[in-house]
């Protein structure tokens, strides 16, 4: 009898621990964000699903709020320094001249926009750490 409840309660225990377990993790791999074996693409996406704890940490909200906040900063540089090195190497097509200043200045812009994505990717791999503890 003695055999049976330790058996029992041992079970028991077992499974008030399993059900405890917290949230499913979140990988952070080359870049990607994957749960559940999909990965998820999208910024937006990405913030709510680390955000839809109950009671996010403190820190985590300021990890999100960083990384969305270098990911809309860089994307805006990248896509101002493209823009001006295109036209200025479009312009060559046209038969115009190349313009150094803007071709340098759309160079210069998406360095600035890919260090600031080199920040967010580092931010958002923060935020999943701290989303998994």
């Amino acid at each position: 009898m003695k055999k049976i409840l330790f058996t029992f309660s041992l079970s028991l225990l077992s499974l008030f621990a399993l059900a405890q377990a917290g949230t499913e993790q979140i990988q952070y791999y080359k870049g990607r964000i994957i749960y559940r074996g999909q990965e998820i693409p999208k910024p937006k996406q990405i913030r709510s699903l680390l955000l839809e704890k109950p009671s996010p940490s403190p820190e985590l909200e300021i990890f999100v709020k960083k990384y969305r906040n270098n990911n809309n900063i860089a994307l805006t540089l990248a896509t101002l320094g493209g823009g001006a090195i295109g036209y200025s190497l479009g312009g060559v097509l046209g038969g115009a001249k190349i313009n150094p200043g803007l071709l340098a200045a759309g160079a210069g812009l998406l360095g600035i926009g890919l260090a600031f994505d080199s920040n967010g990717r580092k931010n958002l791999k923060l935020a999943v750490a701290a989303y998994n503890k």
